[in-house]
């Protein structure tokens, strides 16, 4: 029961900020093409990317966390 709660709690969440992060990790490589980082920031594209990935999976449980304790439980 308890499981259930939460996952009824978290699950639009989790959906949302997987097909967000999915959708901002497609999308870097276009944006880079239009503006080089190297020019903007003086960074690789490489290491943005290696950035982004890391920061979309923190993200994820933080995102989950704050779902649970602020979300409602009615679907």
């Amino acid at each position: 029961m308890l499981l259930r709660e939460i996952f009824q709690k978290i699950s639009k969440t989790a959906a949302a900020y997987l097909v967000g992060g999915i959708a901002i990790i497609q999308l870097a490589p276009v944006f880079f093409n239009t503006f080089p980082p190297e020019e903007f920031l003086g960074l690789t594209e490489e290491t943005i990317m290696q950035s982004l990935f890391v920061l979309v999976a923190l993200g994820f449980p933080i995102a989950l966390c704050i779902a649970y304790f602020y979300g409602t439980s009615k679907i």
